[in-house]
């Protein structure tokens, strides 16, 4: 079972840049890779990839993104470009 939802993928999104700004001198980047979910039949390949073969697993691959499959953005990007933006703001201050 899923115990994640789009507000608490947005949630985390807000604390990886709370966290970057608390350990700014020790955090180079950080890198959220995937744009887009994943379908089932490429979340299959990608957890036989990783030795993972619990549907559990390939489940949650599908969902790691931060657009729906559907390209609509999910909450987490809209934070994610807020926390970049914020982030770039006071960075650009000194």
């Amino acid at each position: 079972m899923k115990k994640s939802s789009p507000a608490l993928q947005a949630e985390f999104a807000h604390e990886v840049f709370r966290a970057w700004d608390r350990h700014a001198d020790q955090v180079r980047m950080a890198d959220f890779t995937w744009v887009h979910d994943r379908g089932p039949l490429v979340a299959r390949l990608l957890a036989r990839s990783y030795g993972a073969h619990n549907p559990r697993f390939t489940e949650y691959i599908t969902t790691l993104s931060l657009r729906a499959s559907d390209g609509t953005d999910k909450p987490a990007r809209l934070q994610l470009e807020a926390g970049a933006a914020a982030a770039a703001s006071r960075r650009n201050r000194g």
